[in-house]
Protein backbone atom coordinates (compact mmCIF):
# COMPACT_ATOMS: atom_id res chain seq x y z
CA UNK A 1 0.00 0.00 0.00
CA UNK A 2 1.07 3.56 -0.65
CA UNK A 3 0.11 6.70 1.25
CA UNK A 4 -1.90 9.26 -0.71
CA UNK A 5 -1.71 12.77 0.76
CA UNK A 6 -4.50 15.15 -0.23
CA UNK A 7 -3.84 18.71 -1.40
CA UNK A 8 -3.12 21.35 1.27
CA UNK A 9 -6.13 23.10 2.73
CA UNK A 10 -8.81 21.81 5.03
CA UNK A 11 -7.42 18.31 4.83
CA UNK A 12 -3.70 19.05 5.03
CA UNK A 13 -3.35 16.77 8.08
CA UNK A 14 -5.49 14.04 6.55
CA UNK A 15 -3.94 11.24 4.56
CA UNK A 16 -5.46 8.01 3.38
CA UNK A 17 -3.83 4.61 3.23
CA UNK A 18 -5.23 2.96 0.11
CA UNK A 19 -3.91 0.97 -2.82
CA UNK A 20 -3.57 3.44 -5.70
CA UNK A 21 -6.01 1.47 -7.86
CA UNK A 22 -8.88 1.72 -5.33
CA UNK A 23 -10.97 4.88 -5.78
CA UNK A 24 -12.39 6.54 -2.66
CA UNK A 25 -15.89 6.30 -4.13
CA UNK A 26 -16.11 4.35 -7.39
CA UNK A 27 -19.53 5.56 -8.54
CA UNK A 28 -19.91 8.38 -11.03
CA UNK A 29 -22.45 10.78 -9.56
CA UNK A 30 -25.08 13.01 -11.13
CA UNK A 31 -24.71 16.30 -9.27
CA UNK A 32 -27.07 19.28 -9.19
CA UNK A 33 -25.46 22.70 -8.67
CA UNK A 34 -27.97 25.34 -7.59
CA UNK A 35 -27.93 28.94 -6.32
CA UNK A 36 -24.16 29.30 -6.52
CA UNK A 37 -22.20 32.41 -7.53
CA UNK A 38 -20.81 32.31 -11.10
CA UNK A 39 -17.16 31.64 -10.23
CA UNK A 40 -18.09 28.98 -7.67
CA UNK A 41 -20.43 27.32 -10.18
CA UNK A 42 -17.69 27.29 -12.81
CA UNK A 43 -15.08 25.88 -10.39
CA UNK A 44 -17.39 23.13 -9.10
CA UNK A 45 -18.39 22.19 -12.64
CA UNK A 46 -14.73 21.98 -13.68
CA UNK A 47 -13.76 19.81 -10.68
CA UNK A 48 -16.73 17.46 -10.98
CA UNK A 49 -16.47 16.98 -14.74
CA UNK A 50 -12.69 16.44 -14.51
CA UNK A 51 -13.49 13.44 -12.29
CA UNK A 52 -16.22 12.13 -14.64
CA UNK A 53 -19.19 13.23 -12.53
CA UNK A 54 -22.13 14.68 -14.47
CA UNK A 55 -23.62 18.08 -13.67
CA UNK A 56 -27.42 17.87 -14.11
CA UNK A 57 -30.30 20.33 -14.33
CA UNK A 58 -33.03 20.63 -11.66
CA UNK A 59 -35.38 18.63 -13.90
CA UNK A 60 -33.04 15.62 -13.91
CA UNK A 61 -32.48 13.08 -11.11
CA UNK A 62 -29.51 13.92 -8.88
CA UNK A 63 -27.36 11.73 -6.63
CA UNK A 64 -26.11 14.76 -4.70
CA UNK A 65 -26.74 18.51 -4.58
CA UNK A 66 -24.34 21.41 -3.99
CA UNK A 67 -26.20 24.64 -3.17
CA UNK A 68 -25.48 28.15 -1.97
CA UNK A 69 -25.95 29.07 1.69
CA UNK A 70 -29.06 31.09 0.79
CA UNK A 71 -31.02 27.83 0.47
CA UNK A 72 -30.50 26.97 4.15
CA UNK A 73 -33.27 29.21 5.48
CA UNK A 74 -36.94 28.34 5.22
CA UNK A 75 -36.53 24.61 4.72
CA UNK A 76 -34.88 24.89 1.31
CA UNK A 77 -32.33 22.15 2.04
CA UNK A 78 -34.94 19.59 3.10
CA UNK A 79 -37.17 20.51 0.15
CA UNK A 80 -34.32 20.00 -2.33
CA UNK A 81 -33.54 16.59 -0.82
CA UNK A 82 -37.23 15.64 -1.01
CA UNK A 83 -37.43 16.80 -4.63
CA UNK A 84 -34.42 14.65 -5.56
CA UNK A 85 -35.10 11.31 -3.87
CA UNK A 86 -33.32 12.22 -0.64
CA UNK A 87 -30.07 13.16 -2.38
CA UNK A 88 -27.54 14.52 0.13
CA UNK A 89 -27.31 18.31 0.07
CA UNK A 90 -23.90 19.95 0.48
CA UNK A 91 -24.06 23.65 1.27
CA UNK A 92 -21.33 25.93 -0.10
CA UNK A 93 -20.54 28.96 2.06
CA UNK A 94 -18.32 31.92 1.39
CA UNK A 95 -15.16 32.37 3.47
CA UNK A 96 -16.84 34.92 5.75
CA UNK A 97 -19.88 32.63 6.19
CA UNK A 98 -18.18 29.57 7.64
CA UNK A 99 -20.24 30.03 10.82
CA UNK A 100 -23.26 29.01 8.74
CA UNK A 101 -22.16 25.36 8.70
CA UNK A 102 -24.12 24.64 11.89
CA UNK A 103 -27.27 26.23 10.45
CA UNK A 104 -26.81 24.16 7.30
CA UNK A 105 -26.47 20.92 9.27
CA UNK A 106 -29.44 21.76 11.52
CA UNK A 107 -31.56 22.33 8.40
CA UNK A 108 -30.76 18.93 6.93
CA UNK A 109 -27.55 19.40 4.93
CA UNK A 110 -25.34 16.33 4.69
CA UNK A 111 -22.19 18.49 4.79
CA UNK A 112 -20.73 21.80 3.69
CA UNK A 113 -17.75 23.25 1.83
CA UNK A 114 -16.41 26.76 2.16
CA UNK A 115 -14.95 28.97 -0.51
CA UNK A 116 -12.46 29.12 -2.00
CA UNK A 117 -13.36 25.72 -3.42
CA UNK A 118 -10.56 23.18 -3.21
CA UNK A 119 -10.69 20.12 -5.46
CA UNK A 120 -9.76 17.66 -2.70
CA UNK A 121 -12.41 19.07 -0.35
CA UNK A 122 -15.13 18.85 -2.99
CA UNK A 123 -14.28 15.26 -3.92
CA UNK A 124 -13.90 14.11 -0.32
CA UNK A 125 -17.16 15.78 0.76
CA UNK A 126 -19.08 14.33 -2.21
CA UNK A 127 -17.69 10.83 -1.64
CA UNK A 128 -18.43 11.01 2.07
CA UNK A 129 -22.04 12.14 1.49
CA UNK A 130 -22.65 9.42 -1.11
CA UNK A 131 -21.09 6.70 1.05
CA UNK A 132 -23.24 7.77 4.00
CA UNK A 133 -26.33 6.91 1.93
CA UNK A 134 -25.12 3.33 1.73
CA UNK A 135 -24.51 3.02 5.49
CA UNK A 136 -27.73 3.37 7.46
CA UNK A 137 -27.20 4.88 10.90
Amino acid sequence: MQEIALEPGCFQRLSLILPLDVPIYPQVAHVLLIDLPGETLANLTRVLEAHEHTVVTPAEPADAIFCGAGRVASGGVRQMAADHAAAPVIVVTGPAETGQWLDAMEHGAADYCSEPIEESEVLFTLASALCALERPV
